[in-house]
């Protein structure tokens, strides 16, 4: 006589079957808010950075072409672009270009909307149609425009860098970058929100160095008494610097200075991307506008000049048209009591971080 044979191994593998099939088809699926893996700067030469980039050749379909505010004068507005035609010959295209994106059909109705609307400066009725009809990059080209030129006191600028905000925010730099210090630093925490005021500081970071969870020797009464006041900063990855001021004085501890009285150091990292460095001490720049930078190299000290009450370092990622930009940044942060490498991600308040290189994991 015959035993029936249990169902149950069958059963079970149809389970397993279905799990493995359910775990490969949402394997590549991330949160929308993080950033898919990005080649290293460092690792990239300066004229390959510009070489590569997506803006510089032809699209493989018919594409809209989005120019940066300042660049109006060569691409005037969203440009449809054919399949197989240069966008730009314009020798460094993401000074010209911000981004490139397939059209569709809706694209054609928006262009006639930018033409009705925008000469009557109905230009949250644009933003909002765009937001409607789920064409967000329209609707932040649009809002950069608007920004574009107006004071940032104004309530119209805020309301409209409010909206670019929740739109940039998804948007990450196309390399990851070194951090620019060497050595063990503190990510000062936002809580005023004052970076998020400008479209330029709006993914901006200050640094600081700590010791025994202070900042400075006793009350920090003098800029000296600050552990990061002097230190130098580095280049992020090579590049060309293109302004550089330190002739301003640095304000005293716990005084801030001018808005406009602040030294600055700007480096165009190629694949329209800049580094901007803020609140340098004065006359302590290693480098010229002009120059040529590598990787690694020191650029000037860390000071207290401008609007700012302590010393500290304040750097952002820029792209081309001075719009701040989620960083990617390869280092390794302290959790858990010990040090975590982390690749290619932004950074977060209250962090303790320290420079590292991703090239060197080939050689352990």
């Amino acid at each position: 006589m015959f035993k029936r044979r249990s169902s149950f191994p069958v059963i079970g593998l149809l389970i397993i079957a279905v799990m493995f099939c359910v775990s490969h088809l949402f394997a590549g699926a991330k949160p929308k808010d993080v950033a898919e893996k990005a080649p290293f700067a460092g690792s990239v030469k300066f004229e390959d950075r510009i070489k590569n980039s997506k803006r510089g050749k032809p699209p493989k379909v018919e594409s809209i072409a989005f120019p940066h505010p300042y660049a109006r004068n060569i691409l005037a507005g969203p440009t449809i672009i054919p399949s197989g035609k240069q966008i730009t010959r314009y020798p460094d295209p993401d000074k010209v270009i911000w981004t490139v994106i397939p059209k569709t059909k809706l694209h054609d109705e928006y262009l006639e909307k930018r033409k009705e609307m925008l000469p009557k400066k109905h230009i949250q009725a644009l933003v909002s149609w765009c937001l409607r009809n789920k064409l967000n990059t329209c609707a932040e080209y649009e809002l950069r425009s608007a920004m574009f030129g107006k004071s940032t006191r104004s309530s119209e600028y805020q309301s409209f860098k409010t909206q670019w905000y929740q739109l940039a925010k998804k948007r990450y730099s196309e390399y990851s970058f070194a951090l620019p210090v060497k050595g063990i630093w503190h990510v000062f925490p936002d809580k005023t929100g004052h970076h998020k005021l400008h479209h330029g500081a709006a993914f901006a970071w200050d640094l600081v160095i700590t010791q025994n969870k202070k900042f400075c020797v006793g009350k920090g009464k003098r800029l000296e008494d600050h552990y990061c006041w002097a230190k130098p900063f580095y280049a992020q990855a090579d590049g060309i610097v293109t302004r550089a001021v330190d002739k301003y004085k640095d304000a005293p501890a716990g005084q801030s200075g001018g808005y406009v009285n602040c030294n600055v150091l700007s480096v165009d990292y190629g694949g329209g991307i800049k580094g901007y460095y803020g609140h340098l001490k004065q006359g302590s720049l290693k480098v010229k506008v002009g120059d040529r930078v590598t990787r690694g190299q020191e650029l000037a000290l860390v000071g207290n000049s401008g609007r700012s009450v302590v010393p500290h370092l304040h750097f952002v990622l820029l792209d081309s048209g001075s719009f701040a930009i989620k960083g990617r940044y390869c280092y390794q942060v302290w959790k858990k009591d010990k040090w975590v490498e982390v690749e290619g991600e932004d950074l977060d308040d209250g962090m303790m971080v320290r420079d590292w290189d991703p090239s060197m994991k080939l050689f352990r």
